[in-house]
């Protein structure tokens, strides 16, 4: 496992049989476009609405008197978010 600096050298994940850190992956088609507009721009905008989402379960789908169990329900508003803005 090998990690990237902000110069683009690559470190190795592992130093003499030590844990460096928490491991996840992302994916290159995600890493690519932050990175170009880092370079480019020195910053990298996201789109955010400030909701939290939870699953439509069953039990939910059948409470909302829902027809399947699949979608999104949002469970929370951050405060001053752009959700939060809007009416």
């Amino acid at each position: 496992m090998r990690t990237v600096t902000d110069r683009h050298q690559h470190l190795p994940y592992l130093e003499h049989g030590k844990f460096l850190g928490c491991r996840f992956a992302i994916p290159t088609q995600t890493v690519h476009p932050v990175v170009d507009s880092l370079i480019k721009n020195g910053v990298v905008h996201h789109g955010y609405l400030g909701v939290g989402l939870n699953d439509v379960t069953p039990d939910n789908a059948q409470f909302f008197n829902l027809t399947s169990n699949s979608g999104a329900l949002i469970a929370s508003v951050t405060p001053n978010s752009p959700r939060a803005t809007q009416a």
